[in-house]
């Protein structure tokens, strides 16, 4: 990796995600899909960055005074339903195709531009009684066994003496206990923030870490197991608000109505929404042996590439994918008995003719990954001290 290459969140999670998905991303630089799902999620993000810098009273907002663009939730729903109109009006007129919107079916647009009231009405409430937070889109720099990481923390909160680090996430507001409580981005948030505090002690003092920020990036430390981790599920928020309405509403009476069918649906209605509550905070912690985990899974994905262990793990997941055309082109040149990628290099052996012969690749043991290392041994919980 040169230097101008580095780990980001979303290098790390593509990696984690799908072998060919980051093959295709990252070496083969295949031009990513600009997909509903993401424009949407950028809108909200963005949205949530630069919320304070934009909120302003009423009458500042009427004059357009100083950058404020919105007072009360309305008003914020109003405008990112504003931004969202450009975005898609961008997408219908650009003769750039990268830049195109892919929609998942006819008319998302105006679906997704109806739902941000219900989102964001709520988001401003919750927001604003929360107040702002220390930092927010926090960068970090750092190096580490050869390899640079570099990313943006969404948020780092104080609360109750305790450092927060917040992940906003749109979309489902449902997360299983296996991504909650191992997915990579996080750990990696508290490693970047850890780092910091490493060099920077006037960072490190306003976190309330001075006295330990000396212990980290492996002197023992790597995650700072005091550093609190949360999920925030910006699309629970109407959810819960739905809820909350349905359980004032009287429960449903079959004799208001005229079949056994309706009366069924809308009981079967009425349970599904006060029996699916999601949380819009998903609390969870880090640890040593998180990151330990990730540098063996980075180095497994840059190992993987060397020596071809690349193939598409096609299934729903795919649907998703931001690779997903590009990937659906090499499943046509599969029967070809010779292809390259763009530089004229020839492509790994899954993808030669059928008739080429199996591939054989030796798999990756633990030993071999630990005589690769020169100075960072993921399995060390004490700080380095030399072979």
């Amino acid at each position: 990796m040169s230097k101008k290459e580095y780990w980001s969140a979303s290098r790390i999670d593509v990696a984690n995600y799908c072998r060919m998905r980051y093959y295709l991303k990252y070496i083969e630089h295949e031009k990513s899909a600009r997909l509903s799902a993401y424009a949407k999620g950028s809108l909200l993000h963005e949205g949530i960055e630069h919320f304070w810098d934009r909120l302003g009273t009423e009458e500042e907002v009427a004059k357009k005074k100083n950058g404020k663009k919105y007072y009360d939730g309305e008003s914020f729903s109003k405008y990112l339903q504003g931004k969202w109109l450009r975005t898609v009006i961008g997408s219908e007129h650009t003769k750039n195709p990268d830049q195109k919107i892919a929609w998942r079916f006819e008319g998302e647009q105006w679906v997704i531009k109806n739902s941000i009231p219900g989102i964001c009405m709520p988001l401003f409430e919750y927001i604003k009684e929360e107040g702002p937070p220390l930092f927010s889109e926090l960068e970090f720099d750092f190096s580490l066994d050869s390899m640079r990481f570099k990313g943006y923390i969404d948020e780092v909160r104080i609360r109750d003496g305790k450092v927060v680090i917040r992940d906003f996430k749109s979309g489902s507001p449902f997360l299983g206990n296996m991504k909650v409580d191992n997915d990579p981005q996080l750990t990696f948030y508290n490693a970047g923030l850890c780092a910091k505090c490493f060099v920077d002690p006037n960072f490190s003092k306003t976190l309330g870490l001075e006295k330990v920020s000396s212990q980290f990036v492996g002197n023992p430390y790597f995650i700072y197991p005091e550093i609190e981790e949360e999920f925030f599920m910006i699309e629970a928020l109407p959810k819960i608000r739905q809820a909350e309405s349905e359980s004032k509403k009287e429960a449903p009476k079959k004799s208001d109505f005229a079949n056994e069918e309706d009366y069924k649906e809308a009981i079967k209605r009425r349970d599904r929404i006060l029996g699916n509550i999601p949380s819009v905070i998903l609390k969870t912690k880090r640890r040593d042996e998180h990151f330990y985990e990730l540098i063996k899974m980075i180095k497994g994905a840059k190992e993987a590439v060397k020596v071809g262990d690349i193939y598409p793990e096609r299934g729903r997941k795919c649907d998703i994918c931001d690779m997903k055309y590009a990937c659906e082109k090499k499943l046509d040149q599969v029967t070809k008995p010779v292809m390259h990628d763009k530089k004229g290099h020839m492509l790994f052996d899954f993808m030669k003719a059928p008739y080429a012969g199996p591939v054989e690749v030796n798999p990756l043991s633990e030993n071999s990954i630990k005589q690769r290392q020169k100075q960072f041994d993921y399995r060390r919980k004490e700080a380095w001290r030399g072979r």
